[in-house]
């Protein structure tokens, strides 16, 4: 009886292994069979993120840089069907147990982000590329035959760290992860990770997260006025990038402590399409553009992309001016109303 146990659970144990090997994914693999792309790559975080314990649960604390990578995937087993490949969260923490439990890691694809603690899958959180298909590697073939067959695609993607825990009341201070570097996501197919000591999966580490640490209380915003409306303008002077008008508006953040931290800001528009970085175009009307502009030196202020707001010090109130500049982007424009605008997240340093 012993025996047909251990055989049964020897076989299980093969087929799992086998299913977990399906797909073989390198970034930047040279285009000939056999050549070795990479298949470990590394981010560092290097300033102190500071997190009041306040925060939502979900809050994002830190964001990578948008990352474009050249994915080469191929069977390098043998599947019983083609499979999607799949960004596979946390690949060496199924439980999510290795950052205190205050934290996690996820991932943001075509705009979305995904975290394991909403959208747990089998064996762990695996978040599918819907447009990558990688054919099936016939049972007959040798293995390692199929990667004649590798498929080669583009992904644009960025990861974040964000708070596990729920918001508290109870000011906590110091280091939160207890670890300094994580295993972030690893590419492979459906049936979850390579973790052999071969393993032949593209896997990315974050690295740094002893620079988390809590800080005794969170800001609040406030933004006057809350809507800069520009009123009526007339078309008749129109001319691509003539200024029509500017007016002010400001952001004031308040705290309740004397922690010492900086806040930074990404500006996210909505109804409303960004060119150049920094130009916000009302989708009802692509007449015109909005800039931001610092109101104490006329810096441009971002779309999508991270600026200080507030500056690290210990003032419980500051106050940043900007103003709100309007634009025609043509000579010949449309008649009619525009409304858009931005979300700000806010990230303490």
């Amino acid at each position: 009886m012993n025996t047909v146990v251990r055989t049964l659970l020897g076989m299980l144990l093969l087929v799992l292994a086998q299913e977990s090997l399906a797909l073989a994914c390198h970034k930047d693999k040279p285009g000939f069979v056999g050549a070795r792309g990479e298949i470990d790559g590394d981010i560092t975080i290097s300033e102190t993120i500071a997190v009041p314990a306040q925060l939502a649960k979900d809050s994002v604390l830190w964001r990578s840089p948008q990352q474009e990578a050249t994915i080469t995937c191929w069977a390098d087993r043998t599947p019983t069907d083609r499979e999607q490949v799949h960004f596979w969260l946390s690949p060496l923490d199924p439980g999510l147990t290795g950052l205190s439990g205050e934290l996690e890691v996820g991932v943001n694809v075509n705009g979305t982000d995904y975290r394991c603690s909403s959208s747990k899958l089998q064996h762990g959180c695996g978040v599918v590329l819907e447009d990558f298909w990688i054919e099936a590697c016939p049972r007959s073939a040798p293995l390692g035959h199929c990667e004649k067959e590798a498929r080669t695609f583009k992904i644009s993607y960025n990861f974040f760290i964000s708070k596990l825990s729920p918001a508290s009341s109870v000011a906590k201070e110091g280091s939160i992860a207890g670890v300094e570097s994580y295993v972030i996501f690893q590419l492979d197919g459906k049936g979850g990770i390579n973790n052999t000591v071969q393993r032949n999966n593209f896997r990315m580490t974050l690295r740094g997260l002893n620079q988390l640490r809590y800080v005794a209380c969170a800001s609040t915003l406030s933004i006057q006025p809350d809507t800069v409306r520009f009123g009526s303008i007339s078309s008749l002077q129109a001319g691509r990038n003539k200024v029509i008008k500017e007016l002010p508006f400001s952001i004031t953040a308040k705290k309740d402590c004397d922690n010492a931290y900086a806040l930074g800001a990404v500006m996210t528009p909505t109804n409303g399409t960004v060119q150049d970085n920094h130009v916000l175009v009302p989708k009802d009307n692509q007449s015109v553009g909005i800039t931001l502009l610092s109101a104490e030196d006329g810096a441009v202020v971002p779309f999508n992309k991270e600026f200080s707001l507030v500056p690290h010090s210990r003032d419980k109130v500051v106050e940043r001016k900007f103003n709100a500049q309007l634009k025609w982007l043509t000579d010949k424009p449309v008649l009619g109303p525009f409304n858009t605008g931005a979300e700000i997240n806010v990230y303490y340093k």
